[in-house]
């Protein structure tokens, strides 16, 4: 059993970042150096693709209220969806206005993360 420990803690220590084999255990980073990491990434996927979906739900929606030219049930679902585009896409630009507001209060340097592809 002893063996088994010891090479397991081997196995551990030599997939440290640091690459030293002094036995030591990896430690994962803290949640401020995940979040600064993640942070980018994530913003530029969801504001690149967010606008792309907007405009798709805003064409459907308005090609759905021009078929739908003497029923009202469509029309208003057309209207709906139109609302609620908008007011989502709203809502995803008031969060990332958030999000920006509360990283800086807390002290993250949002403006020294870049994104290297």
């Amino acid at each position: 059993m002893n063996q088994v420990l010891s090479l397991f803690r081997a196995g551990l220590s030599r997939n440290s970042p640091g690459g030293s084999n002094s036995g030591a255990l990896y430690e994962p980073p803290d949640l401020p150096t995940v979040i600064q990491n993640i942070y980018p990434f994530v913003t530029a996927f969801i504001y690149g693709v967010a606008p792309v979906v907007v405009v798709a739900m805003l064409v459907y929606a308005g090609v759905t209220r021009m078929l739908a030219v003497d029923n009202s049930r469509k029309v208003s679902e057309a209207n709906a969806t139109i609302f609620w585009a908008i007011a989502g896409y709203a809502t995803l630009l008031l969060s990332f206005l958030l999000v920006r507001l509360a990283l800086t209060v807390v002290g993250f340097d949002i403006e020294g993360v870049t994104i290297d592809l």
